[in-house]
């Protein structure tokens, strides 16, 4: 790549079609080379189907291309954290089959779930039916936002928060648990394909304060974590700080990304946060191929 990558921005933490943003995978590419970042990380919801999709397509374009995905993780027992974690994977080979199996069963889940929260939505009184989310998924993984943007689109909420915060978020009306992997088999399957494991935007992690993320990013550090999300847009400047600090403590690599859906979410434009091109030097470097 031509020197003036350097200068350039990353984004390493964007989804598709291929599980629930509005872009499809090569459109994601083209559009993140049409806006000048020098490489882009496509990490769909568990599932690589999309990144498969980019490598047959043989794009030749001016930014690097990163193999990507985001697995929901049980978090460990005793850190009183009762969300799941989402780790992103870096650099694995897609077709590596311990992690296309952990992968397969966490797409099997979320099928037997999906149904079950719209028949709670319209238990709830809303007129909507299943094939109606499916219609707006574009053929690919059917999830939350999807059920959303029906709810806004018929007129039910004002918008994609309310949809959540109202009926689609955890603790609400309409809300499934998913199945969850165990962190460890999430960060063990990511590692065993050729990757870095990575926290997605531990801000986020509502249950711990600063001492208990310290203490959740030492355990995760122990079971095979490579490197934490430090740039993402709800992370505000001192949280930034305190992260970089916890990395250099724990020998962690620094990552960051817009988590881009598309329309589906605001305020996350592609390459929203200025990755700087350094964070995915180092991660190339950790994985071998800088």
């Amino acid at each position: 790549m031509a020197s003036d990558a350097f200068f350039r921005t990353v984004d390493l933490h964007t989804h598709s079609t291929a599980s629930d943003g509005t872009l499809s995978p090569l459109a994601l590419v083209r559009h993140a080379a049409d806006l000048g970042l020098a490489a882009l990380a496509l990490t769909d919801h568990d599932t690589m189907a999309g990144v498969r999709e980019v490598l047959d397509a043989g794009l030749a374009l001016e930014m690097d291309f990163l193999p990507g995905v985001e697995i929901s993780a049980r978090p460990p027992d005793g850190m009183g954290i009762t969300e799941s974690l989402h780790i992103l994977g870096y650099g694995m080979d897609p077709d590596a089959q311990g992690l296309v199996r952990m992968l397969e069963d966490l797409q099997e889940a979320r099928e037997n779930r999906n149904p079950r929260m719209v028949e709670r939505l319209c238990a709830l009184g809303f007129d909507l039916s299943f094939e109606d989310v499916v219609a707006r998924s574009d053929g690919g993984l059917v999830g939350r936002p999807h059920m959303a943007r029906v709810l806004v689109e018929k007129g039910f909420v004002k918008d994609m928060d309310t949809a959540f915060s109202r009926y689609l978020g955890k603790g609400r009306p309409a809300y499934v648990e998913k199945d969850l992997v165990l962190w460890e088999d999430a960060i063990r399957e990511i590692r065993k394909a050729g990757g870095i494991a990575v926290l997605a935007h531990p801000g986020l992690i509502r249950e711990v304060d600063r001492f208990g993320l310290f203490a959740l990013l030492k355990r995760l550090k122990e079971g095979g974590l490579g490197g934490v999300e430090v740039y993402y847009p709800k992370h505000g400047a001192q949280f930034m700080a305190d992260l970089d600090g916890f990395c250099w403590r724990l020998s962690l690599l620094r990552t960051g990304g817009s988590d881009f859906h598309g329309d589906l979410r605001e305020n996350a434009a592609l390459g929203t946060g200025h990755v700087p091109y350094s964070v995915y030097a180092d991660l190339m470097e950790a994985l071998g191929r800088g």
